[in-house]
């Protein structure tokens, strides 16, 4: 976690993008080309639909490895989002804000999201390799409950040749019909108040 520009000079932010503080990979000595730094949290999707991550990056410097998000369920699924090389030219520049879908992982509970740094050499040096993460966040639509089925009738007891007129009273937004009439004419129907 950092305020202000990273120790080493000429690579790196110059600061946060929101708040004061951010956090970011530190490339000096002794770290060596494909060293990797990871932040990672566990997420209980289970509730949401469609999840996304959001978060803005900040990689500036001549030597700038690579950014990925890696998640885990049960499994690594590796760089599901990856920025590779330098993505601004100046420690000035503003960060740049990533979106990653996680719609596979809807309704799952216990799934790690993780930050992989990794530190490159392009200068010869992994000294300007400082990659910046902040304002992260995990959000994503909850899922509705499922329709519970109720209907009325006008009738309950008919003769030959009778009608029935049915009311849907079902609950939680149902969007399609089907109705069943053993023995009645018409067999079925789709209309919401058959």
């Amino acid at each position: 976690r950092n305020s202000g520009g990273t120790p080493s000079s000429s690579t790196g932010p110059l600061g946060a993008h929101d708040g004061s503080w951010y956090m970011f990979t530190e490339s000096s000595s002794p770290r060596v080309n494909g060293d990797e730094a990871y932040l990672e949290a566990t997420f209980n999707f289970s509730a949401l639909q469609a999840p996304q991550l959001s978060f803005f990056y900040h990689m500036y410097g001549l030597s700038i490895g690579a950014l990925y998000v890696d998640v885990y369920d049960g499994t690594w699924n590796n760089a599901v989002w990856s920025a590779i090389g330098p993505q601004q030219s100046a420690q000035s520049n503003p960060y740049l804000q990533a979106v990653v879908d996680l719609t596979p992982w809807s309704g799952q509970n216990n799934i790690v999201l993780r930050f992989r740094g990794m530190v490159g050499s392009g200068a010869s040096s992994t000294y300007y390799s400082d990659i910046a993460i902040d304002l992260i966040e995990v959000y994503g639509g909850t899922v509705p409950d499922p329709p519970v089925a109720n209907f009325s009738a006008n009738a309950t007891t008919i003769g030959t040749g009778g009608t029935v007129q049915f009311t849907d009273l079902s609950t939680n937004n149902p969007t399609a019909w089907s109705w069943t009439f053993n023995g009645g004419t018409p067999s079925g129907s789709t209309a919401q108040h058959p």
